[in-house]
């Protein structure tokens, strides 16, 4: 029933964020950063505006994860200008940050260590 009930959630996600951008944020906890990076763009590239937005903060939560402070810097002020519930740079850092989290942990438990 839990397997159920995960796999339901799963589909959710999915649906709110598009098959690819799920795939990146897969590729991302494992570490292929250069693969989260061509799905968030394949999810870019979607017609559906949703899974547009979901695709930039993927591609901010992989420049943060890599350190590239410049490139981040851009995509916060990308988020600011297209989700309206974000207001500030300052925000979407925030928002990152608290997913880099979940995403670092992730790692943690499942072993995985990345390589910069």
């Amino acid at each position: 029933q839990q397997a159920a009930k995960d796999q339901q959630q799963e589909q959710a996600l999915i649906r709110a964020v598009g098959e690819d951008n799920y795939r990146g944020l897969l590729a991302l906890v494992d570490c292929e950063h250069k693969r989260a990076e061509a799905l968030a763009n394949a999810g870019a590239a979607s017609s559906n505006s949703n899974h547009q937005l979901a695709s930039l903060w993927l591609k901010a939560l992989i420049a943060n994860d890599l350190r590239q402070k410049d490139r981040t810097a851009k995509l916060y002020q990308q988020l600011v200008s297209a989700d309206a519930d974000i207001d500030t740079k300052q925000q979407a850092s925030l928002e990152t940050d608290k997913v880099l989290m979940d995403v670092r942990q992730e790692r943690r438990d499942r072993g995985i260590s990345c390589r910069f």
